[in-house]
């Protein structure tokens, strides 16, 4: 009874919501901290031990210390540990070599994953538009001169870097609005530097999804144009706490990002891309992937699948989704994106081959002596191919009639 008490904090439900998010299942059920009167040992295993009752609150993980030998104290970051694997659809012949652009055969997909700074870690994926290939353009080029671009700008912290606030009241973490992580700023910043600073930019277009964590305050915001996606599931009990929606113009006819070969014409702004912001936190999980996996599998069995999936290593969850993606890209059962083909007025049955991509990351508490948290970025394997699909028309999808054809005077079709 001699023994100093230990409060257990419980998450009770409230979290922020993010623009487009679906509805939430409950989070853990409140619950008053129950004091038992143990062995100190045994307390100090509670409190140590099992981080996800003890240290599972609201605050704002900038006031999060921990205490280090001889009794300093330092904050404590999140990171991201995030795993990218993609399969270049059968219908590209695979590419003999990559270049100092191309660093992986995603066929025209492309992805980064970048070295955590001391105040974000930010992932990303990028879908070429496989309609310039009828002009003997490959727009994987494009879409892997974006992430590298990307990556290069969200290492360097210059999207978020600006004159720091010494008023606490302003902002806890000191930092200016301008200084703040965001997927969008560094979206936007990014594809003006491609076009401005590359000695010959990239002819092309592609979708693109960023997503940066501040490691500061666990806000996580994500940025997406065009049909690949995001999905943020809770790491306690899988529930979907943010989707981002898809962006079409029609049909097929997704928003992109562009560098037309005939000057300043076609495409869609970064600022047309939809932010969402959404409070994280340890264990969270984070899926990001190309419409090669969501024109593939059904939304709600992706969400299952990954929350089923979401204790496991994230390299193990991505290998599964881009697997069932493939098969299904070959079956002949219904699809999401034969549904809406149909609708649309085509006559389109079965899967869609296409390249496949997907990031997965899971959010995680860096060591204490590991300011630059972790990252993990594997090989894209390449599938073995069970059939050649020559029977197609549109280079990207190869399941639409053509239609639709390419065109620089303004977007390009899938």
């Amino acid at each position: 009874r001699g023994l100093s008490r230990r409060r257990l904090a419980v998450v009770c439900g409230s979290h922020r919501r993010s623009r487009g998010a679906r509805n939430s299942s409950a989070m853990a059920p409140c619950g008053g901290a129950v004091v038992v009167a143990v062995a100190a040992l045994l307390g100090e295993v509670l409190a140590i031990r099992r981080p996800e009752v003890a240290k599972r609150d609201n605050t704002s993980l900038l006031d999060r210390t921990t205490e280090g030998t001889g009794g300093s104290m330092r904050k404590q970051l999140l990171t991201l540990k995030a795993v990218a694997r993609c399969i270049s659809a059968d219908y590209h012949m695979p590419r003999t070599g990559h270049s100092e652009r191309i660093k992986k055969d995603c066929g025209e997909d492309a992805y980064f994953v970048a070295s955590p700074g001391s105040r974000a870690a930010v992932v990303g994926i990028a879908d070429g538009v496989g309609g310039w290939s009828l002009d003997g353009i490959d727009a994987g080029e494009f879409a892997w001169g974006l992430m590298n671009k990307c990556q290069a700008v969200a290492e360097s912290g210059e999207a978020w870097r600006g004159k720091r606030s010494t008023s606490a009241a302003a902002d806890p973490s000191g930092a200016t609005e301008g200084e703040k992580p965001a997927a969008k700023r560094l979206l936007k910043s990014c594809f003006s530097r491609l076009q401005l600073d590359e000695a010959e930019p990239p002819i092309g277009s592609s979708t693109a999804v960023l997503a940066t964590l501040d490691r500061r305050t666990g806000v996580l915001t994500v940025a997406n144009l065009g049909d690949s996606g995001a999905i943020v599931l809770r790491g306690d009990d899988g529930s979907v706490v943010m989707e981002s929606a898809v962006q079409q113009h029609k049909f097929n006819w997704p928003y992109q990002l562009m560098i037309s070969p005939v000057g300043d014409v076609g495409g869609d702004p970064p600022e047309d891309a939809e932010e969402y912001t959404v409070q994280v936190q340890e264990g969270d999980m984070i899926v990001l992937a190309t419409d090669g996996v969501l024109d593939n599998i059904p939304r709600d069995f992706l969400v299952q699948l990954a929350a089923a999936l979401r204790t496991a290593d994230p390299g193990a969850i991505a290998d599964q989704v881009v697997n069932i993606a493939h098969l299904r890209s070959k079956a002949p059962e219904d699809t999401p994106f034969s549904s809406r083909g149909r609708t649309a007025g085509l006559d389109v049955t079965g899967g869609k081959p296409d390249d496949i991509t997907v990031v997965v990351a899971r959010v995680e508490r860096s060591p204490p002596e590991d300011e630059g948290g972790s990252r993990e970025q594997e090989d894209c394997p390449r599938a073995s191919s069970l059939s050649a699909i020559a029977s197609r028309s549109v280079p990207r999808s190869k399941a639409t009639p053509r239609t639709l054809t390419a065109t620089h005077s303004g977007w390009v079709v899938a």
